[in-house]
């Protein structure tokens, strides 16, 4: 899951609409909107204003909260980190 898309669903959670949480976080709502859609990848410091807003902490805001399922290859040099399971999207990775 995105980060916008982790916005999205935090904010319609709250009962919020666009323009008040943008007001809050002291942006406009075309570009809570923008951010929402993950046309912009938003900077520390808004990061921070959302968590704030949103009620959740900056690592549940970027999805770091979200259980991995890790494949590691050494022969190939390569290390693949998948989604285990999103309660919000609801579904499983299977292997």
């Amino acid at each position: 899951m995105t980060i916008g898309n982790r916005m999205k669903i935090r904010r319609k959670e709250l009962g919020l609409t666009q323009k008040e949480l943008a007001s809050e976080v002291k942006l406009s709502q075309n570009y809570l909107s923008e951010l929402e859609k993950d046309k912009f990848n938003p900077t520390a410091p808004i990061i921070i204003r959302l968590a704030v807003a949103l009620k959740i902490s900056a690592d549940e805001l970027l999805g770091m909260n979200e259980e991995k399922i890790v494949f590691v290859f050494p022969v190939l040099g390569l290390l693949l980190i998948f989604p285990c399971y999103n309660p919000e999207a609801g579904f499983f990775l299977s292997v």
